[in-house]
């Protein structure tokens, strides 16, 4: 292998891999490019490779290779590949992590009650199945520490109105991260994760999609900077609190869309049957789509600082009715756990780029005095430390640790960056940003355009640019910004696009865009369409 290849992570599936000279594209959810070499020293434990180049073919055959007794983070590095595989993790401290997020895909073809027909049971019916044996039996001791990161898992059952789960645990797990993969079926129960009194979820830089209760946690669990698409008319929350109990489900900084080709109207969540127990959200900063319509019947829910959607509730703020003395910057994932597990600070350095920063990316109301923070890459043993009040940030220095602290800052927005040195290899990293002492205000989004046929651009607020177009055929969807003197000033990734009129949320507020009228690009295919919006 020549030079240096340049991996993209995002919420979708499209992906482009370029030579030097690209330009950081800003979007819905968090982007980083990375660049390694083959002279960079891999430093994850097993390598799993289809052309025979690692030390496994297969990936239940690298989990199988690991110790039962195993109580260290064992690295499988998965490179790029398509994996048709039913798969059990029955081992503790395991982190699954694909070589690149739209290349590294795992596919299983299974329907639970099809399942569970031939089986007798529902154990093993999803597409990775933890706490499970290779065999399909649940484990008798409870799977803890397992990391899935950086590639795709779809279900490719083909129907929404059946429980096709993606990922699912038996009731025997415990601080289970998934951190940026696309999770994507077509029917109920996507992300199935069911142990009631003790289970902790952390999910960062996901892509959701199913149908009823897509995500559905048992237990605790936080997820941030997530995109949730919906595939049929119902809800893409569940939760289930036990009884007694002070678990609660968190949802910061995500994005609610129905998935291409559902045109349905749906409301936001589900709660769960039993009258012996209660559900918990909290959902902050959200942008929901126009379809999004009813909150759901819950026992409880919290809302902070969301836009859009077509029913009043959703932007009411209402976080100080679970407490009166809580505020929005203390809905961290370490305040979700209770404080018995801190994700953010340990995750092991598994991913190939600096991840999870602290503050997460877009906070706002943080101190003046803040230390900022990120989880290591995996092969790194420096790092290129970029910050300031512009975008892109100026670089600043390079270090070994994973912290930074900018001295005592002003009011206002701030940008920055790690990139991952490993020898004279670079893993760039993606622009975060955060707000001192400014406050973002909830702005009401605009009227939805009727036409089918209209292609339009609206600033939902200074972050989110809202878009609506119509396509005749199936074709990814590219989108680029311009300035009036025809300069491309933002790159968007692909959206997917099938034929039919679509609104899509992208984010570019880390972009650095100043007040002014902007030109809107769209191509799809022979499609190619352009429009104008202006930023106040």
């Amino acid at each position: 292998m020549q030079g240096k290849l340049y991996y993209k992570r995002h919420a979708h599936n499209e992906r482009k891999t370029e030579m030097n000279g690209l330009k950081i594209p800003c979007f819905i959810a968090l982007a980083a490019w990375c660049a390694i070499s083959a002279t960079t020293a891999e430093k994850a434990d097993i390598i799993v490779a289809k052309d025979g180049t690692g030390a496994f073919t297969t990936i239940q055959a690298a989990i199988n290779s690991i110790s039962s007794s195993n109580n260290k983070n064992v690295t499988i590095l998965v490179k790029n590949g398509t994996y048709d595989e039913h798969i059990a993790v029955d081992k503790s401290f395991i982190s699954l992590i694909g070589e690149d997020r739209g290349k590294t895909i795992i596919r299983f073809s299974i329907e639970r009650e099809q399942w569970n027909s031939a089986n007798g049971s529902t154990v093993g019916c999803a597409v990775i199945n933890i706490g499970c044996t290779p065999s399909y039996k649940k484990t008798s001791s409870t799977v803890t520490d397992v990391v899935i990161g950086n590639l795709t898992v779809e279900n490719t059952y083909d129907n929404d109105n059946v429980k096709t789960m993606v990922i699912k645990d038996e009731g025997n797990s415990n601080r289970i991260y998934v951190v940026n993969c696309n999770v994507w079926c077509k029917g109920h129960d996507t992300i199935s994760l069911w142990t009631s009194a003790t289970g902790m979820y952390y999910h960062a830089d996901c892509s959701f999609r199913g149908s009823i209760d897509a995500v559905c946690p048992r237990g605790w669990c936080y997820a941030v900077g997530c995109s949730f698409y919906e595939t049929r008319g119902s809800a893409p929350l569940w939760h289930e609190v036990a009884a007694g109990s002070t678990q609660k489900f968190i949802v910061r900084t995500g994005t609610f869309m129905p998935a291409d080709g559902n045109t349905s109207n749906f409301k936001l969540m589900n709660s769960n049957n039993s009258s012996s127990l209660g559900t918990r959200f909290f959902v902050l900063d959200a942008v929901f789509s126009p379809k999004v319509n009813q909150v759901g019947t819950v026992t409880e829910a919290y809302f902070y600082h969301c836009q859009g959607g077509s029913n009043a509730d959703l932007l009411k703020n209402t976080l100080t009715a679970y407490s009166s003395s809580l505020t929005q910057n203390q809905v961290t994932a370490k305040w979700t756990f209770d404080n018995k597990w801190d994700p953010e600070n340990a995750m092991p350095p598994v991913l190939p780029f600096a991840a999870l920063p602290q503050p997460w990316n877009n906070a706002y109301d943080i101190p003046a005095t803040v230390q900022l923070k990120w989880v290591n890459g995996r092969n790194a043993g420096q790092y290129a430390v970029y910050f300031g009040a512009s975008n892109p940030p100026a670089y600043i220095k390079t270090q070994t640790e994973n912290t930074f602290t900018p001295g005592t800052l002003s009011e206002g927005a701030y940008y920055w960056r790690v990139d991952a040195i490993a020898g004279t290899d670079t893993v760039k990293g993606g622009v975060w940003t955060f707000s001192v002492g400014a406050k973002v205000p909830v702005k009401a989004q605009n009227t939805e355009i009727a036409s089918s046929s209209a292609f339009s651009a609206i600033p939902a607020n200074n972050n989110i640019l809202k878009l609506h177009y119509a396509i005749q055929g199936d074709n990814a969807v590219w989108v680029k910004l311009f300035d009036l003197q025809g300069k491309a000033v933002v790159s968007f990734p692909a959206i997917r696009g099938n034929a039919g009129t679509h609104t899509a949320f992208l984010r570019f507020g880390t972009c650095g865009l100043s007040a002014g009228t902007y030109i809107v690009h769209l191509n799809a295919g022979s499609v190619a369409r352009t429009t104008e919006f202006t930023l106040e």
